[in-house]
């Protein structure tokens, strides 16, 4: 895959890197909706392989069309699923100690781009006595659409512990639906777009839970990802791309059931709004697989032209 390094032009402040946490662990994670969100402006035509365009460049002129977003990583994920597959414990860290991500989105009709930015005091691709530690970043997006309705952020999900998401009646063990429960009990998949800093791409994930994570082959094409990415200071700037509609559903994969519409890419289009959960992993702290740092569900939406043309936001309740 054709990629680029950033120069990074920005600075913010790191992050406090110890994470006093909030004495609150239990199995009953968060499930708030539309705590943030990301409105993806609409700009002129560009190409993953430009090296001056705004998919390598994270000082060009695109950029500046869109607001950034504040996305806080204010919960931590413990990896130790229990003997019967259940989730992770989780804690919410103080405030001094979430992580933040600063999101930027444009999108030219045809293929989106997000602009991360985050503090983190060390460049990890490796570190210490294994090659699995790296620092990552993490997008998920659940399948929406005719016969997934029930595929919904909210207090009838269980979506966040380990970036999966089931729904009504489907426990956190993938327990069968009771009987004429059917239409109310679905496994939801989400599509997961994973960036790490060794491979400097986005890799294309279809999950529904625990057990049948599947990246799939659309990764190693160049036309439908893209990835490039800098650090300096202490801050890492990442620009993640994706192609905005991907090739025709296929055959499902044994490991990655019940694929919604769209096939093994999410399927996202001007004018419609995306439920999302941003995840984060530090290789410094040893963080991979299960145990990383993870924000609430916010809201992308895909803007049929300028910051002007997206919806107004409206706060959640307390």
């Amino acid at each position: 895959m054709k990629t680029k390094q950033l120069n990074i032009l920005k600075l913010v402040a790191p992050l406090a890197l110890a994470a006093l946490l909030i004495p609150a662990i239990s199995n009953g994670f968060p499930t708030d909706t539309n705590t943030y969100i990301v409105n993806s402006v609409e700009v002129g035509s560009f190409t993953f392989d430009d090296p001056g365009g705004p998919a390598n460049n994270a000082s060009h002129p695109d950029w500046a069309t869109a607001t950034a977003a504040d996305v806080s990583l204010a919960y931590i994920i413990f990896a130790s699923a229990n003997a019967y597959g259940g989730f992770d414990n989780w804690a919410k860290v103080n405030d001094n100690a979430a992580r933040l991500l600063s999101v930027k989105s444009i999108h030219d009709g045809e293929e989106i781009l997000f602009r991360v930015e985050y503090a983190d005091a060390t460049y990890d691709e490796n570190a210490h006595d294994t090659p699995r530690f790296f620092d990552a970043l993490a997008l998920l997006i659940p399948y929406t659409g005719v016969g997934w309705e029930h595929c919904k952020a909210g207090p009838t999900s269980e979506p966040l512990i380990h970036m999966g998401m089931r729904c009504d009646g489907l426990d956190e063990h993938g327990d069968e639906c009771p009987a004429g429960q059917e239409n109310n009990c679905k496994c939801c998949p989400t599509n997961i777009h994973f960036w790490r800093p060794d491979k400097v791409e986005v890799e294309n994930i279809v999950t529904n839970g625990m057990g049948t994570t599947l990246e799939t082959s659309e990764t190693d094409d160049p036309t439908l990802f893209h990835a490039s990415q800098g650090w300096e200071n202490g801050v890492w700037t990442v620009v993640m791309g994706r192609a905005m509609v991907g090739p025709p559903p296929g055959e499902e994969h044994p490991d990655a059931t019940h694929v919604g519409p769209g096939g093994y890419m999410v399927t996202l289009e001007a004018g419609t709004s995306h439920d999302t959960v941003w995840a984060n992993w530090d290789g410094d702290r040893n963080e991979r697989n299960g145990s990383k740092f993870i924000g609430l569900w916010g809201t992308l939406n895909i803007c049929t032209g300028n910051q002007a043309s997206c919806p107004p936001w409206t706060p959640p309740l307390p």
